[in-house]
Formats: structure tokens, sequence, C-alpha cells
């Protein structure tokens, strides 16, 4: 990796400044999607968190501790070209594909508790990961640009909620669905769930008009409209 591909991270902070201002002012205004989380969890010390990962944002602490890691750890890399378009056959374009790391060097810390896991733009594994786990946590990196790094506390809440990663299945989800659910509606890690299990199932299924994929494609839809804002 040349010394000017390792210093774009950087570029980020001032890429990205606006929309992290607009954010932290959202998280005062009642009705946004920041307050409605926080109403809807009832938990009384997300919002004073929250409000400190958006002004660790605004002060550019992910661009710096991302450039950090790109300095010291060797294990860092851009995705593949692969990858890439792996990850465009499912969710579209992204405009900030080319700023995505995938980090095999520091997961065997974690490894007992996770297969991999997202820190804001990289994809952290130990050894390998499979494209179906590429999937999940892509919607992980999708979460942290649409909502900056509140997603942390989001998808940790969602971990240790009663449902975790379980939404039901096809038919809980095709009943949601109908009831007019959006993708935005599930937690943090139903939403990649829901979008590696699309995945899995669209490559083991003979035929791609099965009806029990209908759900899972209208809200994949659903994401890649969200997307087309970023």
């Amino acid at each position: 990796m040349s010394s000017i591909r390792r210093y774009t991270v950087f570029l980020g902070f001032w890429k990205y400044l606006p929309v992290r201002l607009k954010r932290l002012c959202l998280h005062f205004i009642p009705g946004s999607i920041h307050s409605s989380m926080i109403s809807k969890n009832r938990t009384w010390w997300l919002w004073p968190v929250e409000l400190i990962l958006l002004i660790f944002d605004i002060m550019g602490l992910p661009d710096f501790i991302m450039q950090a890691r790109l300095i010291t750890r060797s294990g860092i890399r851009t995705l593949s070209d692969r990858e890439k378009q792996l990850i465009s056959d499912v969710y579209g374009e992204l405009s900030f594909l080319d700023n995505v790391w995938m980090n095999s060097s520091d997961m065997f810390k974690f490894r007992k508790f996770a297969h991999a896991f997202v820190f804001h733009d990289s994809i952290n594994f130990h050894n390998s990961i499979t494209d179906s786990v590429i999937i999940h946590e892509i919607m992980h990196v999708i979460q942290y640009h649409l909502v900056g790094s509140v997603y942390i506390t989001r998808a940790l809440k969602a971990q240790k909620s009663l449902e975790g990663y379980q939404y039901g299945g096809p038919e809980v989800l095709y009943h949601n669905m109908l009831s007019g659910k959006s993708i935005w509606q599930y937690n943090y890690e139903q939403q990649a769930q829901i979008m590696q299990d699309l995945f899995d199932m669209e490559g083991t299924m003979s035929s791609t008009t099965d009806i029990s994929l209908t759900s899972y494609r209208m809200l994949l839809n659903e994401v890649r409209a969200t997307l087309l804002n970023i």
C-alpha cells in the first residue's frame, strides 16, 4: 500500500463534517431518528452517550483512529475487486466503498466473542471471512454512514436485547412487510442478519422468484433507496 493511499482516510474528516454537524443538531430535535431510537429503547443513558459519540465524530476521532491503524497495522487492506463487486451486486453502488478496509490483524483478540465485527469503516476478522459474513458486516458499515458512531451503541444494544439477531424468519418477515414494517424498524443486528439471510437464500434456492424472498427483496430495495442519499 502506498504512503499516499494510507493518508487518504484523513480527507474523510472534511468530506463528512457537514453531515456530522447535521446529525448533532438532529440529536436535539424530538422525533428525529436519534431521539426516536432512544425513546423506543427507554434507556436514560443512551442520549448523553450518543451525544458524546456525535461530538467525537465532529472532532474527527473515527478518521484519526483509522489513520493510526493504517500506519501501525500491517494486516489492513482495501477491498479486493471481487469483494467490491460482491457488495455492489447486493447493495448497489456505494459512494464510500473505496474507503472500506479489511483488517485481519486484530481479530485474534476478539474471536472468542465474534466471527467478525465492524469498527467504523473497517471490517475486522481472523484469517478469512466468507462472502455471507461480508454482506452482514457491510450493513453495519452502512449504518455507520447513516447515523455516525452511534451505530456502535445501537448494535451493542441489539446484541443484548431479547431478540438479538433473530427476526422470526421468512414467515414473520412477510407478515411484518404486509403490516408496513420498515427495515429501519428492526434492530441493528436484525437488519444485518436479514441482508445476510437474503444473500444465503438466493445462493441456495433454485428459483429466484420464490415467494419467500419477496419480503427480503423489498427490504433490500428500501436500503438501496436510502443509500442513494448518502
